[in-house]
């Protein structure tokens, strides 16, 4: 039984005077401020300027909701919040429920004690995140390394939040708070689902298809589990311990019709079901092998992607978060933007690790029509701490977010993280042994907790990277960022000569469209040189490589 919270909620900051004003929930802090007209819109002008101050003050997102004594009468409630951004202490009629420090992983908490019949209050305090990040900053053991010129909000590095919110060089600086995904109170008399995963084993014209149920059980005692797929129906009567039990089905599949990449093949889908106590969890499960090799050949070591014994031609483009606000989020514009990258016949995209885990829309879509997703863990360009707190916030999200997604057709492996084996160059020479097993640390935590939770795909240490403990960046193996036709301003023609075993990154600076332009400068400030221009262009030095390629060409 759910009683949904992701409804309008009222939003006040005491720092600034600001009553409450109405939030919509999944929505962030500067959304509502937009709403409300007392911020400008940041992507105007140099109007993002003027919105800085937001990411300095702490937010109190609140709700009065009235519950019926039939839905207290639950063994336990939780309340679930599918992401907190980031730092929040959350309190119900003045009791303290919980707090969350990382908005990578799920809030959930038995908040029962703190329910009460008729009218209820909850409340999510959020903390400045970049005043956090400051302070964290100051605890460091020694100095890691971040591009400046990437975050103009120092030390988001030291937080598990998005990266790019601090600023990147192709977008805006807007360090939002918010609540996101679903949001719920769940009344559970015994036993629920927890997670739902499968595992496939091919044979010829055969699959097996073995299905594992997660369920956390308030108490010990017995349930039913009803598992449904391809027409057939299995159930299963199990003895629960309290906390963690699981239950299994297995299914064969005679001639399964196969998910394909989009261009090699059909994306069938086939429909699995787990019930227990009315509750059902439903997913598209796409029947396919899918394998990153890696071979030694007669030009170094492969790198490829192979999907039901064919080597995919892997077409595509890095992934970032589609909007600076989360409220654009939607189904239809995920549904708009990878429509057009199928359409330009892509079939991957690098869901690039400075910007956020999706949500389901994103990668339901991908099953759909057939993108594959290399998918990065959320790091980028920085060195990270590797403090003991520091790693079991990482484990935590990864546990989430790895059963959130392992059963996604379309995901084809999983990548440590963008550019910090790279970064590893970025730090004084005299420091590199320290760093580099900083940096191993924290690899090694964030390989064993995707593979414990998803024994099924393979690892990649980081983008680009030769292999594993591999630092030689070369064309002859691994994965490539090619940079040299912008960074050395040389003609297009150049890319001939640049021969990657796979290229996971490159491309040239363009200048925005004009409709975008005649937007976020109100028709006016059209020359390049002008403030707004300037101020839009994130990049230094990159009109200056702009200008002469255009000449060129």
């Amino acid at each position: 039984m759910r009683f949904d919270l992701a409804s309008e909620w009222r939003l006040s900051c005491s720092r600034k005077g600001i009553p409450e004003i109405p939030v919509q929930l999944p929505g962030d802090n500067y959304s509502a401020l937009l709403d409300s007209g007392l911020v400008p819109d940041p992507c105007i002008g140099l109007n993002e300027n003027a919105v800085q101050w937001v990411h300095e003050c702490d937010w109190t997102f609140a709700k009065e909701f009235e519950l019926e004594p039939e839905f207290l009468a639950s063994k336990v409630i939780f309340l679930n919040i599918d992401s907190i951004d980031t730092f929040g202490e959350i309190r119900i009629n003045g009791g303290f429920a919980g707090r969350s420090e990382n908005m990578f992983s799920r809030f959930r908490a038995d908040v029962k004690k703190l329910l009460k019949p008729g009218l209820n209050r909850i409340e999510v305090l959020i903390k400045s995140p970049s005043r956090r990040a400051l302070e964290e900053s100051r605890k460091q053991p020694f100095e890691l390394v971040s591009l400046k010129f990437m975050n103009s909000v120092p030390h988001m590095n030291l937080i598990r939040k998005v990266q790019c919110h601090g600023g990147w060089d192709w977008g805006i600086t807007l360090v939002g708070s918010g609540l996101y995904g679903n949001i719920y109170l769940e009344g559970v008399e015994n036993v629920r689902i927890e997670h739902v995963y499968t595992v496939q084993t091919h044979r010829a014209d055969r699959c097996t298809v073995d299905v594992t149920a997660e369920l956390l059980a308030a108490e010990a005692g017995e349930t039913d589990v009803e598992f449904v797929f391809n027409g057939e129906t299995q159930k299963r009567q199990i003895a629960v311990q309290k906390g963690k039990n699981t239950a299994g089905a297995s299914f064969e599949v005679e001639h399964p019709v196969l998910w394909n990449p989009a261009g090699y093949g059909e994306q069938n889908l086939y429909t699995l079901k787990v019930s227990s106590r009315g509750e059902t969890i439903e997913k598209k499960i796409g029947l396919r092998t899918i394998e990153l090799v890696t071979e030694p050949d007669e030009n170094g070591v492969c790198m490829k992607v192979r999907v039901n014994g064919t080597d995919i031609f892997c077409k595509g483009a890095n992934w970032i978060p589609m909007d600076c606000l989360p409220r654009n989020y939607t189904r239809e514009n995920y549904r708009k933007l990878l429509t057009a990258a199928r359409d330009a016949n892509m079939n991957m995209l690098r869901a690039w690790g400075g910007g956020l885990y999706e949500n389901e829309d994103f990668y339901e879509l991908c099953d759909e029509l057939g993108i594959l997703v290399w998918q990065d863990c959320m790091f980028s360009c920085s060195q990270y701490p590797s403090s003991r707190e520091f790693l079991e916030l990482v484990k935590g999200e990864l546990e989430y977010q790895v059963k959130r997604l392992r059963d996604h057709a379309s995901i084809a492996f999983w990548c440590g993280d963008n550019e910090v084996a790279l970064g590893l160059r970025w730090g004084a020479p005299e420091h590199r042994l320290r760093d580099v097993g900083n940096y191993e640390r924290l690899n090694y935590v964030i390989e064993t907790a995707v593979l414990e939770n998803d024994p099924t795909r393979q690892f990649w240490m980081s983008s680009p990277c030769g292999g594993p403990l591999d630092y030689d960046f070369s064309l002859l193996h691994g994965d490539t960022h090619s940079w040299e036709i912008w960074s050395g301003c040389k003609p297009f023609s150049a890319y001939y000569d640049i021969v990657p075993r796979f290229c996971s990154e490159f491309g040239f600076q363009a200048f925005a469209s004009m409709n975008a332009v005649r937007r976020f400068t109100e028709g006016k400030d059209l020359n390049m040189t002008s403030p707004v221009m300037e101020h839009h262009q994130r990049r230094p030095g990159a009109d200056a490589k702009i200008l002469p390629m255009f000449a060129h060409y």
